[in-house]
């Protein structure tokens, strides 16, 4: 059943991506603001997707059948919206560096801004996790930077097929991503993301995901 979800979860999210692409791809979207908010809303749109994909590979992996009411609690439904927001978020960084408020000013500059360099999320991510493995911080904190992570990469890898991706020390366009490596990418993206969840024990609010799987164990057993 695992790799079925996860197959199932690895289309939906790869086949949204291509559909969102086309659709903001395709005219009569005018340029100029109208094409830049289609842009940023399919980036939304992925970055939700994609985040909904790993609570099902997550509730998968940890208590395999409750993944359906998994998906449908509070709390993650606001983390999908905040991974969606992650995602669209990052392009404010095209303002920040023009220091300009003006689109065409955002959309004029010379290389990428900084939130757009790959690393920059693995190393919110690095920290979240050294913080709760160092200074105590609780597990929701290295939560969190996970889905920084996987709403950052979604919006990177959907631009790295046409700019490549951008790691640093690495040049900004020293890995060229093709549009079929980009799909695949971003199909990995939630299997991965929900993998490191469960590996690093770190359920959502509704409670811990060791706890929850050894309760639900009990459940069965009685």
């Amino acid at each position: 059943m695992s790799l079925l979800w996860s197959a199932l979860t690895s289309a939906a999210v790869s086949c949204s991506a291509a559909f969102l692409d086309q659709l903001t791809s395709s005219p009569p979207i005018p340029s100029g603001l109208p094409a830049a908010m289609a842009d940023n809303l399919a980036h939304m749109a992925i970055g939700a997707i994609t985040w909904a994909a790993v609570l099902v590979n997550e509730a998968d992996i940890a208590r395999r059948d409750l993944i359906l009411s998994h998906l449908f609690r509070a709390s993650p439904a606001l983390e999908v919206l905040l991974c969606a927001a992650v995602a669209s978020l990052v392009d404010a960084d095209h303002f920040l560096a023009a220091r300009s408020l003006r689109l065409e000013d955002a959309t004029s500059l010379e290389r990428r801004p900084f939130l757009h360099n790959s690393a920059v999320p693995m190393a919110i991510l690095a920290t979240c996790a050294a913080a709760r493995q160092f200074l105590g911080a609780p597990a929701a904190v290295e939560r969190l930077g996970a889905l920084v992570l996987a709403g950052m990469l979604s919006h990177h890898l959907r631009d790295a097929w046409r700019r490549g991706l951008w790691v640093s020390p690495l040049p900004r366009d020293a890995l060229p991503v093709s549009y079929r490596g980009y799909l695949l990418l971003l199909a990995a993206l939630p299997i991965l993301t929900g993998a490191y969840l469960v590996a690093r024990d770190l359920g959502n609010s509704g409670g811990d995901l060791r706890a929850t799987r050894i309760e639900h164990e009990d459940v069965v057993l009685a």
